[in-house]
């Protein structure tokens, strides 16, 4: 720690704002200009690659297209505990796609060469970090930062060798975590092209016509008065998205949210009814047995039938843009589904030769999903234990 030397952040970077895009351009409907939102950070920081919101008009100042690898700051955080706010995330490579500067975005311009750019992003992601910029935030139920206050924070930074062998460290457990997601989404992608090849393409008419509520108990378990535990962990539905759980919560019953009254079991599957083309849904898979979600979700407890063709049936892009279109309050910011709404769904129940099939195959598929996750959550929790360390000298690295 001794080669350590204290400095501010504006000694090596400039924040810079992003611009205002007009509102009326902006859009759900995918093109190649996509406008980055706070939205589109993780608890913790990081890029999150859902939740996009495009831009549809070519009149702005081209300055404002983002770079590959640019570091970007939340300046702006709607939710309730600022868990976002200040933290960085890095542009990743989207096709073609231009990733478009927003104003409630901020990006670092480096200003010194004799730092390590990717040292600076994990340092944005240490909780001594966040914690100083929600404290010296301003607002009340939306929370606002600014370049001056990213830009006066006070750390220690080791010599240039050594930021970049811990930035080496912290990056490739990120790679690691990236390549495990983008492997289970494609296995996901596997089984959601095997089921509408069978079960959409190939579907016969003679099958029998039924609806969800014949297939899954709607809503079944619910937190009560004799719940055996004095703590609950809590997924919101923001905290999940197209299967993949960014994080729980923890409460004591007293704490806990009025809407923590959803008590889930192994492979219930969890929809969203609030935004629904959002894609806040996924199958629980042996939970903890004092898990508790949302009462936004619509939990399905399946009748002894394939669960996995009931999720991916409810969460195919099709159905999510039904389900959006009969939301109540379509139009508005917060359209919401009934649960009667997907109870009363229909589909077509194949034989029960054809189920079983499908079952045996979903099922080794979500096993191997299963595996992957349980290595991301390692990997995760390695990583967010070794940030502190790392950014103080407690831990050092070989150079």
């Amino acid at each position: 720690m001794s080669e350590w030397t204290e400095c501010r952040l504006g000694d090596i970077l400039k924040v810079k704002h992003g611009f205002a895009f007009k509102g009326e351009f902006i859009t759900d409907n995918p093109n190649d200009n996509i406008l980055i939102t706070p939205g589109n950070f993780h608890i913790g920081g990081g890029f999150k690659l859902d939740k996009f919101k495009y831009y549809f008009d070519e009149n702005f100042p081209k300055e404002y297209i983002l770079s590959k690898n640019d570091i970007i700051v939340t300046m702006t955080d709607l939710s309730k505990d600022s868990d976002t706010l200040g933290y960085s995330a890095k542009i990743p490579q989207l096709g073609n796609k231009r990733c478009l500067h927003n104003q409630r975005i901020g990006l670092l311009q480096f200003t010194n060469l004799e730092f390590e750019p990717d040292f600076i992003y994990w340092l944005l992601r240490t909780r001594d970090y966040q914690g100083y910029i929600v404290g010296s935030a301003s607002g009340t139920s939306i929370m606002h930062t600014s370049p001056s206050r990213i830009e006066d924070y006070a750390c220690l930074l080791p010599p240039l060798p050594e930021q970049k062998a811990i930035a080496g460290v912290l990056s490739s457990l990120d790679d690691k975590i990236d390549l495990l997601h983008n492997q289970n989404a494609t296995l996901e992608k596997m089984a959601k092209t095997l089921f509408r090849q069978w079960f959409v393409e190939e579907a016969k008419e003679e099958w029998e016509d039924i609806t969800v509520a014949d297939m899954a108990i709607i809503n079944q378990h619910t937190k009560n008065k004799n719940y055996p535990y004095s703590e609950i962990q809590y997924l919101d539905t923001g905290s999940i998205t197209e299967g993949v759980i960014e994080g729980f919560q923890y409460y004591t019953l007293n704490d806990a949210p009025s809407r923590a009254q959803r008590l889930v079991k192994h492979n219930d599957i969890l929809i969203s009814l609030v935004r629904p083309n959002q894609k806040h849904y996924g199958i629980i898979k042996n939970p903890s047995s004092n898990l508790v979600v949302s009462t936004g979700f619509c939990v399905l407890s399946c009748r002894n039938m394939s669960h996995y063709f009931l999720y991916l049936f409810l969460t195919s892009n099709d159905m999510t843009e039904y389900l959006h279109s009969i939301a109540e309050g379509s139009t508005s910011a917060y359209p919401a589904l009934k649960p009667s709404d997907i109870a009363n769904l229909e589909l077509k129940r194949p034989p029960a030769d054809k189920f079983s099939e499908f079952n045996n195959y979903a099922d080794s598929i979500w096993e191997k999903i299963s595996h992957n996750q349980c290595q991301i959550n390692t990997l995760t929790q390695l990583r967010n234990t070794l940030l502190p360390k790392l950014m103080t000298g407690e831990i050092k690295v070989k150079i």
